[in-house]
C-alpha cells in the first residue's frame, strides 16, 4: 500500500513501455534484481496500474513447473484463460484449438534433449499455423488501447535445465504482436 522504497515510479515507467509500445510489436522487458529486492513487488505494482486502465494481465509463475512441457501449457493456459475471458469474438473452437496447441508443444517437450530449437521447431511450425492465429485473433478483439500484458515471476527461481526452454518458448512461440512480458530475474 505504501511505497516506502519509492519503486512507483519505477513500475510505472514499465506500465508506459508495456502499454504503450506499437501494437505491432511483442515487446520483452526485463526487471532485474538480487533476491529479496523487491521484483514481485514491483510486478504487482505494475498489475495494479494496468488494470485500472484495462488491460489485460496474465500473471505466469513458472517455479515449480517440473518439465518445459508443464511450463508450456501452464503459460498457454494462462494466455487462454485471460484472453478468453475479455475477448468479444473468439469462440470455444478457438480457444479449443489454443489448448491443443499447448498439448502439441508438450509431447515436443517431452524429447527435449540437445537442441531446443530443432526439436521445438517442427511442433513450432505446425502450432504456429494451426493455432497462433487463435491468440491472436484474441488479440486483435481488443480496444485500440487495450494491451495483453504477461508478467512473469520468479523466473531466477526456476530450475537452470528449463530456463532455455521458458526463454525459447516466451521468443518463439508467444512472440505475437500486441503481447507485451514483463520478466522479473536475478540477472546472477
Amino acid at each position: 500500500e505504501s511505497d516506502v522504497l519509492n519503486r512507483v515510479p519505477f513500475a510505472q515507467g514499465i506500465v508506459r513501455l508495456a502499454a504503450d509500445a506499437p501494437r505491432g510489436w511483442g515487446l520483452r522487458i526485463g526487471v532485474y534484481g538480487g533476491w529479496g529486492e523487491g521484483k514481485s513487488s514491483v510486478l504487482k505494482m505494475v498489475a495494479a496500474q494496468l488494470h485500472r486502465e484495462g488491460h489485460l494481465v496474465a500473471e505466469f509463475n513458472p517455479w515449480g513447473c517440473a518439465s518445459p512441457q508443464e511450463m508450456v501449457e501452464v503459460l498457454a493456459d494462462t494466455l487462454v484463460a485471460v484472453a478468453g475471458r475479455a475477448a468479444r469474438d473468439i469462440d470455444g473452437a478457438a480457444k479449443r484449438s489454443v489448448k491443443k496447441g499447448a498439448k502439441l508443444l508438450s509431447k515436443a517437450g517431452e524429447a527435449l534433449g540437445g537442441d531446443v530449437g530443432k526439436v521445438f521447431s517442427p511442433w513450432l511450425d505446425r502450432w504456429a499455423k494451426d493455432r497462433k492465429a487463435d491468440i491472436e485473433k484474441v488479440v486483435r478483439t481488443l480496444g485500440n488501447k487495450e494491451r495483453l500484458i504477461v508478467l512473469v515471476d520468479d523466473v531466477d527461481r526456476v530450475d537452470p535445465k528449463l530456463l532455455p526452454q521458458l526463454f525459447f518458448a516466451l521468443h518463439e512461440v508467444f512472440a505475437l504482436p500486441g503481447i507485451s512480458f514483463v520478466l522479473a530475474l536475478d540477472p546472477e
